[in-house]
C-alpha cells in the first residue's frame, strides 16, 4: 500500500499540476492500456465497437448479475490509463461484476454531443446484448460527469434506466463557478482551474458551460435513483458534490449516498491504499443494495 503522505510529497516534488496541464495541452493517444491482450489471464474479455468507438467487456470470477457500465477519468481529453484498468480487473475479479469499458470520443478531436451520444449508444447496445443484466452507470472524475449527464438525459427521454450509479470524485460543474473552489484547489495536489477550464472549453464545443449535457450539477435532479458518490477533502471538486447532494435532498426518486473521505486527494480510489479499499467495498455493498444504513452522509476517517 502506498501512504497518504508519500504522495503528496511526490505529487509536490514532480509539480504534478503543470504535468497534468501540459498533458491537457498536448494529448498523447493510442497508449493501448485496453487492449484486450493487456488484460489480466485472471479475466475475459470480448470488445465490440460503439459508432466505431471500442468498448471491452471484462468478466472474471463468479458473476454476481450486475454490470458495470464504466467511463473513464481525464478532462475529458485524455485516455484511460492503466489504473483504470487494473481497478475494472479488481471489480471483475474480486467482486464478480460484469465491466464494460467505454472508450468514448475525446476532445478536443470530438465535442460533448458526441461523447454523450456515443455513451448512449454503447450503453443501450449492452442492454440489448444483455438484457438480464442489473445495469450500473460508474465514472471517475470527468467519467463521473459523463455517467451523470447521461443519466439525465436517460430520465429525460424515459429511456430503461440503470439500477444505480457511481461517481467517484466526479466532476460536475466545467465552470467550476464554486465560491470555495480557490481553497480547494490549493489543497489538490493534481487539479488546477486554469487546467480543467482549458480542458473544459475544448469539450463543451458550443454548449454553454453551465449547461447540464456538460455540467450535470445543473440538470434535472428528479428521478435519478440510487446514486453514490465518493470525494475527498483535498481535492476540487469537493464543494460541488457537497452542493450536488444539498440540491438533489427531496428530490424525489432520488436517493444521494455521499462518502466524503478525510484527506484524501482527487481520485484516491484508483490508487492502492486503504482508503480506495475501504471504498471499494462501501461501492459494492451500496451496489449489491446491502449497504443497510439509512444515513446519507458519511465522513469516511483518513487512514493510510
Amino acid at each position: 500500500m502506498i501512504s497518504i503522505d508519500r504522495l503528496r510529497t511526490l505529487a509536490r516534488l514532480v509539480k504534478a499540476k503543470d504535468i497534468v496541464v501540459k498533458e491537457l495541452m498536448a494529448p498523447k493517444r493510442g497508449n493501448g492500456v485496453f487492449e484486450p491482450h493487456k488484460f489480466s489471464k485472471k479475466v475475459k474479455t470480448e470488445r465490440f465497437l460503439a459508432d466505431g468507438f471500442p468498448c471491452v467487456t471484462v468478466e472474471g470470477g463468479a458473476f454476481n448479475g450486475k454490470h458495470v457500465v464504466f467511463f473513464h477519468g481525464g478532462s475529458y481529453i485524455s485516455e484511460g490509463l492503466t489504473v483504470h484498468r487494473r481497478f475494472i480487473e479488481r471489480l471483475a475479479t474480486e467482486y464478480g461484476y460484469r465491466v464494460t469499458y467505454v472508450d468514448y470520443p475525446l476532445a478536443p478531436e470530438h465535442v460533448a454531443v458526441r461523447t454523450l451520444a456515443v455513451a448512449r449508444l454503447a450503453y443501450e447496445a449492452l442492454r440489448a446484448k444483455h438484457p438480464q443484466d442489473g445495469f450500473v452507470l460508474m465514472g471517475d472524475s470527468a467519467g463521473g460527469g459523463l455517467a451523470l449527464s447521461l443519466l439525465q438525459i436517460l430520465k429525460k427521454e424515459n429511456a430503461a434506466m440503470p439500477e444505480c450509479t457511481v461517481l467517484l470524485s466526479p466532476w460536475l460543474d466545467l465552470s467550476l463557478s464554486h465560491p470555495d473552489a480557490p481553497l480547494y484547489e490549493q489543497k489538490d495536489p493534481t487539479l488546477s482551474v486554469a487546467g480543467l477550464r482549458y480542458a473544459g472549453e475544448r469539450y463543451r464545443g458550443e454548449l454553454d458551460e453551465r449547461d447540464p449535457l456538460v455540467s450535470p450539477l445543473f440538470g434535472g435532479l428528479v428521478g435519478l435513483g440510487r446514486i453514490f458518490v465518493s470525494v475527498g477533502t483535498d481535492e476540487l471538486f469537493c464543494p460541488d458534490c457537497l452542493y450536488f447532494y444539498q440540491r438533489c435532498r427531496g428530490c424525489e426518486g432520488t436517493d444521494v449516498r455521499l462518502f466524503v473521505f478525510e484527506e484524501m486527494f482527487h481520485d484516491f480510489v484508483m490508487i492502492p491504499m486503504k482508503s480506495s479499499k475501504e471504498a471499494m467495498r462501501l461501492i459494492d455493498l451500496f451496489i449489491r443494495g446491502e449497504d443497510g444504513d439509512e444515513k446519507e452522509v458519511h465522513i469516511v476517517t483518513a487512514s493510510t
